[in-house]
């Protein structure tokens, strides 16, 4: 389908120019706070290397080790799926949304750990999900996979990507380093790709290295009795309740907008 090829080459190629490149600051104004991001410079290239390379390694596993039918693709099979409208993908629940979600959390975390804010990672999730559909197999392309990966994925990928800052800590040493880099990188495998490819996985330092502003968060715990009389002289009605409150962010603060 040429319509569905053009948009993934006009998003391979021009996300990554969402954000001009970060110069170096001395002052750290209120924005860089609420989006840190803009004063990390993006590895476009590494991004995107990460995601192919992960792409060519999925499919050879399926093709060589599992010897999957659909892996066996060639020419022949990559321009019948661009000339192909998109199909509804009937595989088992596991693999459409949990498999594809995950896919997708490591495609948007490749962005997400070399620079890339929150929607210019889901722009990186889409493009991964273009291609392992109209590119990596010899089944038409699937809208439904195409949804589960890049929506799930995003969501599913900054989950884990916030999940795995609160666990990294450079300022740890010896085992204690180690576990917290393999803990964070079961969470996001591409994450630690980056860091071991970059030298961050075992750099010491005088902070934790998280890239995250931390929001303050409140959580209460509440339980009680409640009675509820019954009129005409009936028994009253007690009822017991037990609960949990959670509030993220500033509550008087500049409200936090972009996720």
């Amino acid at each position: 389908m040429k319509t569905a090829v053009a948009i993934y080459c006009v998003m391979l190629f021009l996300f990554p120019y969402g954000q001009g490149r970060a110069e170096s600051v001395v002052t750290v104004p209120i924005d860089s706070i609420l989006s840190p991001f803009s004063l990390i410079e993006k590895k476009r290239g590494k991004a995107v290397s990460i995601n192919v390379g992960l792409n060519m390694v999925m499919r050879g596993f399926n093709r060589f080790v599992l010897e999957d039918e659909y892996a066996q693709i060639n020419l022949h099979s990559m321009r019948n799926n661009m000339n192909t409208l998109p199909v509804w993908d009937t595989n088992r629940f596991t693999t459409n949304l949990i498999g594809h979600p995950y896919h997708g959390s490591m495609y948007f975390n490749s962005a997400r750990a070399n620079g890339f804010e929150f929607y210019q990672s889901s722009l990186v999730t889409a493009a991964g999900s273009l291609m392992w559909e109209y590119l990596m197999e010899t089944k038409p392309p699937s809208h439904n996979d195409l949804w589960a990966t890049t929506v799930g994925g995003t969501t599913l990928g900054e989950m884990m990507f916030r999940l795995s800052d609160l666990i990294l800590d450079n300022r740890a040493t010896g085992a204690e380093r180690l576990g917290r880099e393999l803990l964070a990188g079961i969470l996001s495998p591409t994450r630690l790709i980056t860091r071991l490819t970059t030298g961050e996985a075992w750099k010491t330092g005088t902070s934790r290295g998280n890239l995250l502003y931390r929001s303050p968060y409140l959580l209460a715990l509440y339980c009680g009795e409640k009675v509820s009389a019954v009129p005409d002289g009936g028994t009253d009605m007690r009822r017991f309740t037990l609960g949990t409150e959670l509030r993220y962010g500033e509550l008087f603060g500049t409200p936090i907008e972009k996720p």
